[in-house]
């Protein structure tokens, strides 16, 4: 996420190889894009390129884009993106987090990530890290590359926290929960014994794990 020109669709294409359009113009994404990245800690991640805010937007203009906005709040994490040449980036860091309160993201945890440092120049360390040791900042460069390997393990180290290493039994008549494990993990194995019970071996989130075993026990109830 983040204010429009940041540079979002360009870092988006870099890190993960595809071709989503990118234009120097107001609203150039309109839709969210969804595109599937591995990480070495984490496995399978999926990220999502979103619309670019901009002050002082319609109020119509403002209630359409929540709704293009609002799986910004089912996310682990949000990449804020800003362009570290612009002379107002407070005021647009500042425009973007109001629209996520708007919408109700501001707690979703964000790691902010300053945009073409090939313009503004790199200074000090690429990674900038809190007290807790954890990283906050990250400076790149979505035209040269500059950053994005270390871009790509701060995603992996901040949303690995939330992830875990699972096995899920599921009896044959279970089949929609299996269905919902690849759609909500990264299934790393499936085996199925004589009575065609499956062991799910998954890495998933601990929020999507919760609505698994919730699926699991309404099922047995009903």
């Amino acid at each position: 996420a983040g204010y429009t020109n940041a540079g979002k669709s360009t870092l988006f294409n870099r890190l993960t190889q595809s071709a989503v359009h990118a234009a120097d113009q107001l609203f150039a994404t309109l839709d969210p894009t969804l595109r599937q990245i591995s990480l070495p800690l984490t496995g399978k991640a999926v990220i999502s390129d979103t619309v670019g805010f901009i002050r002082a937007l319609p109020h119509g203009l403002v209630e359409s884009f929540k709704a293009t906005l609002e799986e910004v709040t089912e996310a682990t994490l949000i990449l804020h993106v800003v362009d570290a040449s612009a002379g107002e980036k407070q005021e647009r860091m500042d425009a973007v987090n109001g629209v996520l309160s708007e919408i109700g993201a501001r707690e979703v945890p964000q790691l902010l990530i300053l945009n073409k440092s090939d313009i503004q120049g790199v200074t000090g360390p690429l990674v900038r890290r809190d007290a807790a040791g954890k990283p906050y900042s990250v400076q790149v460069s979505s035209l040269t590359g500059v950053g994005l390997p270390e871009l790509l393990s701060c995603i992996d180290e901040l949303i690995s926290d939330d992830v875990v290493t699972t096995v899920l039994t599921l009896k044959p008549e279970q089949g929609m929960i299996r269905a919902k494990c690849f759609e909500l993990a990264s299934v790393i194995e499936e085996v199925m014994d004589e009575n065609g019970t499956i062991a799910m071996h998954l890495r998933i989130e601990k929020k999507n794990l919760a609505r698994l075993n919730a699926a699991l026990t309404a099922m047995k109830a009903g």
